[in-house]
């Protein structure tokens, strides 16, 4: 038997490609995975600071408002937003969730105390 003419040297290209096909249609969907409502703490401390001959500022409040209005903006849309954003009174609490996995990440704002 010529080695040309075998039924099996003529089909392994075929066999080939369609294993390498299979393959690359299981790993389509993995790679470019998009979380979905993936559950962040967000815990502020922070209670401002008053400079002199200005009105108070409070960075925690505002990023929290920020992140507020962005996810009502996403709640809105059609998309769902990647990020499930959680109001936490404290880090422990944050940490406690992060144990029992219905917390993913934390995003703490800490009290800072300023030298007069």
């Amino acid at each position: 038997m010529s080695i040309l003419r075998s039924k099996w040297v003529a089909l392994s290209p075929v066999m080939v490609a369609v294993v390498v096909l299979i393959f690359s249609l299981v790993l389509v969907p993995t790679v470019h995975p998009k979380p979905q409502k993936l559950p962040v703490a967000f815990v502020n401390e922070d209670e401002g600071v008053q400079l002199p001959n200005q009105p108070p500022i409070n960075m925690g409040k505002n990023i929290e408002q920020a992140i507020q209005n962005m996810a009502k903006s996403n709640a809105a849309g059609k998309d769902q937003p990647p990020i499930d954003w959680m109001q936490v009174d404290s880090e422990n609490k944050a940490k406690k969730g992060m144990d029992k996995n219905t917390i993913m990440a934390l995003s703490s704002f800490q009290k800072i105390s300023a030298r007069k």
